[in-house]
């Protein structure tokens, strides 16, 4: 029984110490010990345990699924998320096994430095696949102590997932005294965790170099919820024609003369607007004639629905009643107060079991069940490509949501000339849950990645203003119904990350494919010379 409470012992340290960045600034401090915990409970199993494979995948799957659970709690409020939570936990199993493998050809010295080139290696792939799901990048743990990673302007979060995993090693390797502790190795620990804070604190103190332009934004929250409200399957919902007119009437009677920018929320108006007749629903109209009105640029959210002879993608759906195939998006909308066109985006990063079924190539035999539940919300289509906003004043990205989780994706948007980020989001369906803040936090490590100020706009909050540094400024808290108005700066030029994106990732997995091919060439020379 000693072994067992040993073993539940480690899964509750290294749960919480992985989960602890995710609700305090310091905690992130306790990040650089988790998985020296997990490496541990590996080499007690290994040292003690006869059924070695079966009690080590049952440890590594329970402290996984520790790490999701506390991190991100909020997600086991809605089923669909509860399901990926799970998922999460078994993907995140696929880097130990690598390890496990290539390992057993290498010297017990570089065993934990594999695990973290591997490590980095998944969450680049996580970052780049249909299952993604990448709350639990150790990067991202830094969200409310980004004064330590400005230089994620270099190296973007793997760059902070690196140093996590560098901390871990330190630490194991000293707890089972494979390192003698003498100066040299004093000094290099100490400059390991101490040189990244300096210079990101030089980084910090730097003034920001000229902005370009300042616009004046009004940001609408409305405020409606999602579950009873906003759709028509709602208690109390709230007809498409009074949304807009909420959305409206918040406008008119907050904004001001100098206001150049008005942003509405993701789905702001929700109306599955059929693409080719769009300037035909009223309440598209009436949203174009208030920008008229007022002179104002607005970019607000929307769902539009395109129809198609023929298929057209694994996402379109055939629709017997007008006997065509129809495919539903997640758009962002730009309307000016000077032009007649108006610019769109459609979403390109989709919520896994949410607004997209994995491989649908492969799932077809599920289109028919989920056209029947309601495709709009299980199946939409994909985004084909980024497109920048241009006002007089600004070159949005208009980010979507999920979207404003990604680095490499996000500074996307900058390469294609973007001086300003601008995420809408709902942010309703989890309740009054750490969710929102958590993605207004993000968003401000996309800030400093690309070194652009950020507007955050959200159906039910948090929604704010983020500068360059990271820093937020005002914002309107959760569950109210208001405007937020402020002054926010654009700023031309580009960052290293910009220019090269995840890097680290692809040189992670360039080492491992290295690595398992020596692995593999090493076990067969090895056999040969058995035989």
């Amino acid at each position: 029984m000693k072994k067992y409470f040993i073993l539940l012992v480690l899964i509750v340290l290294a749960s919480i110490s992985l989960s602890a960045g995710f609700f305090s600034g310091y905690g992130v401090i306790f990040n650089f010990i988790g998985f020296a915990f997990i490496w541990q409970g590996e080499k007690f199993i290994r040292e003690n345990f006869q059924k070695y494979t079966k009690v080590l995948y049952l440890f590594l799957f329970l402290t996984l699924f520790g790490w999701n659970a506390i991190a991100t709690w909020w997600v086991h409020l809605t089923s669909a998320l509860w399901v990926i939570s799970v998922s999460n936990t078994l993907v995140m199993l696929i880097p130990f096994r690598i390890w496990f493998w290539v390992k057993k050809q290498l010297h017990e010295r570089w065993h934990t430095p594999l695990f973290a080139v591997i490590w980095i290696a998944f969450e680049f792939f996580h970052h780049n696949w249909q299952l993604t799901w990448i709350w639990l990048t150790l990067g991202n743990a830094f969200l409310y102590q980004n004064t330590w990673v400005q230089w994620y302007e270099f190296t973007g979060v793997l760059g902070g997932s690196l140093w996590i995993l560098g901390g871990n090693i330190f630490v194991f390797k000293l707890y089972n005294k494979q390192l003698n502790i003498n100066y040299i190795t004093s000094f290099l620990i100490i400059f390991y965790f101490v040189v990244p804070i300096i210079f990101s604190l030089y980084l910090y103190q730097k003034p920001l170099p000229k902005a370009q332009n300042e616009i004046e934004v009004l940001v609408v929250q409305p405020n409606i919820d999602p579950f009873t409200e906003k759709f028509s399957s709602g208690s109390q919902y709230i007809s498409l024609e009074k949304q807009t007119k909420i959305l409206l009437d918040l406008s008119e009677r907050n904004l001001s003369r100098k206001t150049d920018l008005i942003v509405f929320p993701e789905t702001a108006i929700d109306e599955s607007f059929t693409e080719s007749l769009i300037t035909k629903f009223p309440n598209f109209q009436r949203v174009d004639t208030f920008v008229k009105k007022h002179q104002k640029d607005l970019l607000f959210g929307i769902s539009t629905r395109a129809y198609y002879k023929t298929q057209q993608s694994p996402t379109s759906v055939y629709e017997k009643s007008v006997h065509a195939f129809y495919e539903d998006f997640n758009v962002a909308v730009l309307m000016q107060k000077d032009k007649d066109t108006f610019e769109v985006y459609k979403k390109m990063v989709l919520v896994p079991g949410v607004e997209t079924i994995p491989f649908p190539e492969y799932t077809f035999f599920l289109k028919d069940f989920i056209s029947g539940v309601g495709a709009q919300f299980f199946l939409l289509g994909t985004g084909k490509e980024q497109r920048v906003f241009e006002t007089q004043k600004a070159k949005i990205a208009p980010v979507i949501c999920y979207e404003s989780m990604y680095g490499e994706f996000t500074a996307g948007f900058v390469k294609r000339g973007a001086n300003i980020l601008c995420t809408i989001t709902n942010d309703g369906w989890l309740g009054d849950t750490p969710w929102q803040e958590h993605h207004l936090y993000l968003g401000a490590l996309r800030s400093i990645e690309t070194r652009k100020s950020m507007i955050h706009c959200s159906n039910m909050g948090v929604s704010g203003f983020i500068n360059p540094k990271g820093e937020i400024g005002k914002t309107i808290p959760y569950n109210r119904r208001t405007t937020l108005l402020g002054n926010t700066q654009t700023y031309e030029g580009t960052t290293f990350y910009v220019l090269y994106g995840d890097y680290l990732g692809r040189l992670a997995c360039l080492m491992v494919i290295g690595l398992a091919i020596y692995a593999l060439g090493k076990k067969i020379i090895l056999k040969n010379k058995k035989t």
